[in-house]
């Protein structure tokens, strides 16, 4: 299981990627990710949380980056947040297979 540290790298990562990584498709209105264009591999959960980063940046820059990353994150993160936001996570990813599904039809 994923512990505080390696939430909040995965976050940072994200971050500080995002700009380079995520890219907006105007043809699609969709954005695309160009993994190899992050200046770093990403570590465990760094994709997860970029796909998070690209699915829904208001919702990853105004609360999940605060969240995990200012400075007195390292005390206030329980294992109780980590679990919240992967549920969280998991649940837009539903939610973007629910729509991608009607979208085919």
């Amino acid at each position: 299981m994923a512990g505080k540290a390696d939430v909040q790298e995965a976050v940072a990562w994200a971050a500080e990627n995002y700009e380079r990584v995520a890219v907006l498709d105007e043809k699609t209105g969709r954005t695309k990710l160009h993994w190899g264009k992050a200046e770093s591999d990403p570590p465990p959960m760094g994709r997860s949380y970029m796909r998070h980063a690209a699915n829904n940046p208001s919702n990853f820059f105004s609360q999940t980056v605060p969240k995990f990353l200012s400075e007195d994150a390292a005390e206030e993160v329980s294992e109780e947040d980590v679990k919240a936001e992967k549920k969280s996570i998991a649940e837009m990813r539903a939610l973007l297979k629910q729509f991608m599904e009607v979208e085919k039809k």
